[in-house]
């Protein structure tokens, strides 16, 4: 079995471990303090959003030990089961000598479990077997934001039609000019009759 085999089996064998005993019955069930007055505290722990950073603050620890941070959905748990461990060893503090720790811890929503409806709870431990200390806090996503109806389309407004314009009465043509009557011609001063001869007497 080749080394990178066993630390890989080490590893999931330290999960299993870690969310069994973390969690177990020996620990209260307080939400923030450990069965050894170790002391778990989140910097927001309501109205998070899925992906949110928070820091997690560890006091009264053991100087030097390393204290790993998962979530769980349930504290105490039956089991792994009840623990999101596929990023287990990734978030970890070293103890400090004043029993002080902090670590950057994302939040994930975990459909159905771990969700806007679900509280989940961020569990920090020290270590496997009866000796470790573990301490928890639980948390709540907000809920999540219903879509905004999309505004009614306006119903485009019916441009008003145009007066037609009526066409300007063509100017009526003059009547035709009476022609003007013809002179008559003035009757010619007939001749005086001539005048007739005396008859002689």
């Amino acid at each position: 079995m080749s080394y990178r085999t066993i630390c890989r089996l080490l590893a999931a064998s330290a999960a299993v471990v870690l969310a069994a005993v973390a969690l177990a019955p020996a620990a209260v069930a307080d939400h923030g303090e450990g069965h050894n007055g170790e002391t778990l505290e989140m910097s927001k722990s309501e109205g998070l959003v899925d992906g949110e950073v928070v820091t997690v603050t560890l006091t009264s620890w053991l100087p030097g030990k390393t204290a790993t941070v998962v979530t769980c959905y349930v504290y105490p748990a039956a089991g792994p089961a009840d623990c999101e461990l596929s990023n287990y060893g990734t978030h970890t503090a070293t103890i400090a000598d004043d029993g002080t720790g902090t670590v950057e811890y994302p939040v994930a929503i975990v459909p159905g479990r771990c969700d806007h409806a679900t509280s989940c709870l961020v569990v920090a431990g020290d270590g496997f077997g009866p000796n470790a200390n573990y301490a928890a806090q639980e948390f709540t996503f907000a809920a999540a934001e219903e879509p905004e109806p999309e505004p009614a389309e306006e119903a485009a407004e019916e441009p008003e039609p145009e007066p037609a314009e009526e066409p300007e009465p063509e100017p009526a043509e003059e009547a035709a000019e009476e022609p003007e009557p013809a002179e008559e011609p003035e009757p010619e001063a007939s001749e005086e009759p001539v005048e007739e001869p005396e008859p002689a007497p």
